[in-house]
């Protein structure tokens, strides 16, 4: 009985190991942590508010929808392209921050697989030449 428990217990320390958070996980990782510093930290949304935690905006794929007027952005858990809702972009009006590098971004927390897509803020890619 003792080996079982004894078994049990180092398999339970091996799987909580396993399943640990990695410093990244707790922020932004390290390429996206001047973004945050620069960009995301004080990006807000169409009513003031911060739009960003410490972990969930981050440089994203984007396409616009000719048919539709809108974009769709790529979430980076799931990778599915999801609609970005007019009250977070406007196509028609012009964007109310700079982007900062000319690429995408989203700030969206992960994905609940039971609940809808939250988008708090997005910046279009800017135009190629």
């Amino acid at each position: 009985m003792q080996k079982v428990c004894r078994l049990l217990t180092l398999l339970v320390c091996v799987c909580s190991a396993s399943f640990a958070q990695t410093p990244s996980d707790h922020g932004h990782p390290p390429e996206d942590r001047t973004l945050h510093a620069e960009f995301y930290s004080k990006w807000k949304d169409v009513n003031n508010t911060s739009c960003c935690s410490d972990k969930d905006c981050y440089p994203t794929e984007a396409r616009f929808n000719v048919e539709e007027h809108i974009w769709y952005a790529q979430l980076r858990e799931t990778k599915e392209f999801v609609a970005i809702p007019r009250r977070i972009y406007d196509p028609d009006k012009p964007p109310w921050i700079k982007n900062p590098d000319g690429r995408a971004h989203i700030c969206a927390p992960p994905r609940n697989p039971w609940s809808d897509v939250v988008i708090y803020c997005f910046v279009a890619p800017e135009p190629k030449a």
